[in-house]
């Protein structure tokens, strides 16, 4: 079997829950199509640079544990770390067999 957008590789699905979850916590502020799509506008146009850059760099990692997994997918969250004496993010993958 050949996956080839496997979910384990895709650091834009991090966004998209990232997004989803901002979304949903502002729900009650969000009354017409046009507040949803300025909302989206806003949180995409505002994501922290270095998260995205965070889910960048941990790509290998994602790679090295597909592959430790003889290919399989496999269902993992990232867990955002911020370090407020740095101002900067991290990301942890917490991975589990599926």
């Amino acid at each position: 079997m050949c996956v080839l957008n496997p979910p384990d590789l895709n650091i834009i699905e991090n966004v998209w829950q990232r997004l989803k979850r901002e979304l949903q916590n502002d729900a009650t502020c969000i009354a017409t199509v046009n507040d949803l799509k300025a909302r989206i506008r806003h949180l995409w146009e505002n994501l922290p640079v270095n998260y995205v850059q965070s889910l960048y760099y941990s790509i290998p990692q994602h790679i090295k544990a597909v592959l430790k997994n003889n290919g399989n997918v496999r269902k993992y969250s990232n867990v955002l770390l911020a370090h407020s004496d740095t101002d900067t993010f991290s990301v942890k993958s917490i991975y589990q067999n599926m």
